[in-house]
């Protein structure tokens, strides 16, 4: 439901339990065979009407399913990708692997500099 108060979009689960009463958002592909780098599911932060030209439109940050292998009836392996901008569109710093790993990518000297 909108609630217009607080300018925002609530999803609320069904009226059952505490395990089956929480609220749920799907993101899914309508791809029939998916592969390798597919792109299941993505959230993307924006400033679209941002005064401002350039970087300041593009996409800030995003969070990304992405596919890491063919899917089989036995594979699903899929990672989970966060990107965000500083001078320029959104990139990947650090993701969560279908093993469970975390990687992180490495920082260039100037974006080091900036810490």
């Amino acid at each position: 439901e909108w609630d217009e108060s607080e300018d925002q979009l609530r999803i609320l689960g069904p009226l059952a339990d505490a395990a089956g009463s929480s609220g749920k958002l799907l993101l899914a592909t309508a791809q029939v065979a998916v592969a390798s780098g597919d792109i299941l599911g993505q959230i993307d932060f924006q400033a679209p009407l941002e005064t401002q030209t350039g970087d300041a439109r593009e996409i800030s940050a995003s969070i990304r399913a992405m596919a890491q292998d063919t899917f089989t009836a036995t594979v699903n392996k899929t990672d989970l990708i966060f990107y965000t901008g500083s001078s320029e569109a959104a990139t990947e710093k650090f993701r969560f692997t279908s093993d469970g790993e975390l990687g992180v990518v490495e920082l260039t000297t100037a974006q080091t500099d900036k810490c």
